[in-house]
C-alpha cells in the first residue's frame, strides 16, 4: 500500500460513515454519539454538558450586568472549535466555562448637605456648611459599595447672640437707596436689601453698588406681585426672573428670597425652596402703620428687639423719609445697648481677642 493510500485509509477511518455511532471524549468521559452528521453540539448534549458563560456583575449587589460578558471555550485538541463542528472519532473535547466577574470599582467624593433650615425665617438662622463622603463605587452600575465619612456637615445655626439683622424691602430706589447706604456704610453696618428687579432693571448702577459694598442681596420678586393672588405660573416667573435679575446685575447669586408683604402658600414655599432659595420674612414690620415719627420707629424698633431679630425696613416703594431720618440714631442707639449686625449669609465678626 502506498503512503497516500495509507493517508486515505486513515482519514476514512476518521470520518464515520452516516449514522455510525462515534465514541469521543468531553473533559476526560467518554461519550459515545450518534446521528447522521454529529457534531460538538450534539456530543455536549449527551453528556449533559452545558457551556456555561461568565457574567459581569455588579459591585454592590451582585446584580447581573451582562449575562454573556466572559463566554464558554469548547476545544478539541487544544483547538478552539465552534458548537456546529463535525465530530471525528476520538476527538478530545475540553469545556472551560467562563468565570464570573465584578466590575471594577473606583473611589469618588460626594457633598453630604447640612440639616435644612427652618421653611420660612422669622429670625437670624445662618446656612451649615456641607459635610464630605468618600464612597466606592461600581463603574458601570454606580452602586455604592461602601461610604466613609471625611468631613462631617455642620448644622445651621440661630442666633442667640445680642445681634439682629436690618432688611431694607422694595428698592431700589434713586431717592432713597444712596441715603441709605452711606448711613449704613459711615455706621459700618452691613444690611440685607431685598430688591424688585423691575427696579433692579431699571437701576443697576444703584444695585451694584448695594452688592460692592458688601451688603446681603434677597430677591422681592420681579414685579412686587402678591404670589397668592396670581396663576401659578405667573407667581413662578416672578420668583425666577426676580432672582436671575439681581443675579445677572451684580454677577452674584442670590440666595434669599422674601414674598411681598410675607404672603405666601405651601405650593409658593415648594416653589421658592426648589429654585434653592431661602425664604426671609421678618420679626418687626417697623413701618407697618403709616405716619409714625422717627422717635416712634425707633421705640418699635426697641420694643421687639430680641437675639436674632429681623428688622423690616424700607427703601423703595415710597416715601421712606422717616426711614433714613431714624437709621443713624437707631444705630447708634443699639450700638451703645451692645448690639451688633449682621445678615442671613454673614453672622458678625468675632470679638477681638482680648
Amino acid at each position: 500500500m502506498t503512503a497516500a493510500a495509507a493517508a486515505l485509509g486513515v482519514v476514512a477511518m476518521a470520518v464515520p460513515r452516516a449514522g455510525q455511532p462515534v465514541r469521543v471524549t468531553i473533559d476526560g468521559t467518554s461519550v459515545e454519539v450518534s446521528g447522521r452528521h454529529p457534531s460538538v453540539a450534539a456530543a455536549l448534549r449527551a453528556a449533559g454538558r452545558t457551556p456555561r458563560d461568565g457574567a459581569l456583575r455588579s459591585a454592590g449587589t451582585g446584580t447581573v450586568l451582562e449575562a454573556h460578558a466572559h463566554p464558554a471555550v469548547v476545544a478539541v485538541g487544544g483547538v478552539t472549535v465552534a458548537l456546529a463542528r463535525p465530530l471525528r472519532a476520538g476527538d478530545r473535547i475540553a469545556v472551560t466555562d467562563g468565570e464570573d466577574t465584578v466590575e471594577p470599582t473606583e473611589k469618588r467624593q460626594v457633598e453630604v448637605p447640612p440639616p435644612s433650615l427652618p421653611p420660612v425665617e422669622s429670625v437670624l438662622w445662618y446656612p451649615g456648611a456641607p459635610g464630605v463622603d468618600e464612597q466606592t463605587v461600581g463603574v458601570i452600575s454606580d452602586e455604592v459599595v461602601s461610604s466613609a465619612r471625611l468631613v462631617e456637615p455642620v448644622a445651621p445655626r440661630r442666633e442667640e447672640g445680642q445681634v439682629i439683622a436690618l432688611t431694607f424691602d422694595d428698592g431700589p430706589s434713586p431717592t432713597w437707596t444712596p441715603q441709605v447706604l452711606q448711613i449704613l456704610a459711615e455706621e459700618g453696618v452691613h444690611a440685607t436689601f431685598c430688591l424688585v428687579g423691575d427696579m433692579v432693571r431699571k437701576r443697576p448702577e444703584i444695585t451694584r453698588t448695594i452688592a460692592g459694598h458688601g451688603h446681603t442681596l434677597c430677591s422681592h420678586t420681579m414685579n412686587h406681585a402678591f404670589l397668592d393672588a396670581v396663576p401659578p405660573e405667573q407667581a413662578a416667573q416672578e420668583v425666577v426672573a426676580g432672582a436671575d435679575e439681581v443675579a445677572g446685575v451684580t454677577g452674584q447669586p442670590v440666595t434669599l428670597f422674601r414674598a411681598p408683604s410675607g404672603r405666601t402658600t405651601p405650593a409658593i414655599l415648594d416653589l421658592v425652596h426648589g429654585r434653592g432659595l431661602r425664604v426671609l420674612d421678618w420679626t418687626v414690620d417697623v413701618e407697618a402703620s403709616e405716619h409714625r415719627s422717627a422717635a416712634e420707629l425707633i421705640q418699635r424698633v426697641q420694643d421687639h428687639l430680641k437675639p436674632g431679630a429681623v428688622i423690616l425696613l424700607h427703601d423703595g416703594g415710597g416715601v421712606r423719609d422717616t426711614t433714613v431720618e431714624m437709621l443713624r440714631p437707631l444705630i447708634q442707639s443699639l450700638k451703645a445697648a451692645g448690639w451688633q449686625f449682621a445678615t442671613p449669609t454673614a453672622p458678625p465678626p468675632p470679638p477681638p481677642p482680648a
